[in-house]
């Protein structure tokens, strides 16, 4: 039995996930692919835009076998965190054979490369590293700058950092990699070159594979826009959520959040995932002049700290997610299936054997780690419910998604 493994979030399901999986499928002869996805928070500091039994429903459709969820913790995580835990918990569950991600480059041999720079943190990396985030440099600058002069140091040009640390999708590449070789995983890698619209394009055509794209034509309420880049099931279930008025945005939570930051002990915050102290006293400094999570985050913004870190911290101060919280989920017990399609019970059963439990964590066997993403989609969904005027659903009513 062979399984393929993706790290996904689906926010929404597009032609280009759509691609992926099928590509997968063909290229690897897999028995099964399976999908850690990220559950109602992604990495780039938001609420998903349509829940997660919705967005595994797109991807059972669109290939997928088995759809594990991503703690909160870590999809709310930095790149490194993000990572260490998915290729932490697909480790634990012992039946995962190769692991594929999409990559602008999709030249596995750099990526390798930068990977093995970035894990292994060889002279002068560390230190170029600190002194160009103190110059201000945002991380993944630094981090460039940093392998580059490890290149410069061993006389190696086997990769050009900047072609490789520079892009979204290659940034997690390198993660994954770099975590794959820290944790001395047995799980192969794989790589798929990109394919459609760059990740911050807009939609021009059908080929523009951008998740970003469909989110602001849809902010924007450009349905029809949106969905030229959807599957068509993927679309339907995204217009029945747009039709109940079930889709969120960063700025539905913006009474909660500045509630929440402009209440909390700097202390407290302080302790929060993401969160400096620079960054804590720039909350409380402007926690009562903005009135959106928006406004909010473009006020905290530094030429050292990108928009999305900011995001993600705001969102894990909202959730009480503490440093540390990552590494926590990435080394539990039980893992949430979110769906599964027919067939699939027997790579839910292998892995029962061979390493982690999978059940269907519940309100009688919930782990303490699981209490922040119970929170999390019942946050979600109290704002879903309120928009569209339909009665709130508990996280422990809801059920696992079968095709």
């Amino acid at each position: 039995m062979k399984t393929a493994a993706v790290i996904a979030e689906y926010n929404p399901f597009h032609k280009g996930h759509e691609y992926q999986l099928r590509r997968i499928r063909d290229d690897s002869g897999a028995d099964f692919i399976l999908v850690i996805m990220s559950g109602d928070f992604v990495q780039r500091g938001a609420p998903a835009v349509i829940d997660k039994y919705q967005r595994t429903k797109s991807a059972l459709l669109g290939g997928a076998d088995l759809v594990l969820e991503l703690p909160a913790a870590a999809a709310l995580g930095s790149a490194g965190d993000f990572a260490k835990t998915a290729v932490g918990i697909l480790d634990g569950l012992g039946v995962v054979d190769e692991l594929w991600f999409g990559s602008e480059t999709g030249d596995l041999e750099q990526l390798q490369a930068a990977a093995a720079v970035i894990a292994g943190e060889p002279e002068p990396y560390g230190a170029v590293l600190r002194e160009s985030l103190a110059k201000g440099y945002s991380y993944p600058a630094a981090q460039s700058r940093a392998a580059e002069a490890v290149l410069e140091k061993t006389g190696s040009r086997a990769f050009c950092p900047d072609s490789v640390l520079r892009s979204p999708n290659d940034l997690l590449a390198t993660a994954y990699l770099a975590s794959m070789i820290r944790a001395g995983s047995r799980i192969r890698p794989r790589v798929l070159k990109r394919r459609g619209g760059a990740y911050h394009s807009r939609i021009s055509s059908e080929s523009a594979w951008s998740a970003e794209s469909v989110r602001s034509e849809l902010s924007r309420g450009r349905f029809s826009r949106a969905f030229r880049s959807l599957p068509e099931y993927s679309g339907i279930l995204l217009q029945e959520e747009a039709d109940r008025n079930r889709l969120l945005f960063p700025d539905d939570f913006s009474d909660m959040v500045l509630y929440k930051i402009r209440t909390a002990d700097p202390e407290s915050i302080a302790g929060c995932a993401g969160v400096t102290d620079d960054l804590v006293n720039r909350m409380k400094k402007n926690c009562y002049s903005c009135q959106t999570v928006s406004a909010f985050a473009d006020a905290l913004k530094t030429k050292n700290l990108t928009r999305t870190r900011i995001d993600r911290a705001l969102f894990s101060v909202l959730l009480g997610i503490r440093k540390g919280d990552a590494g926590i989920a990435a080394q539990a017990d039980r893992v949430r299936v979110l769906g599964f399609r027919p067939g699939a019970e027997r790579l839910i059963g292998e892995a029962a054997r061979s390493g982690r439990t999978v059940p269907v964590i519940g309100a009688k066997n919930m782990p303490e780690w699981y209490g922040t993403d119970v929170l999390a989609s019942n946050l979600c969904e109290a704002f879903r419910s309120k928009k569209g005027g339909a009665k709130f659903h508990h996280e422990f009513t809801k059920n696992v998604v079968k095709l």
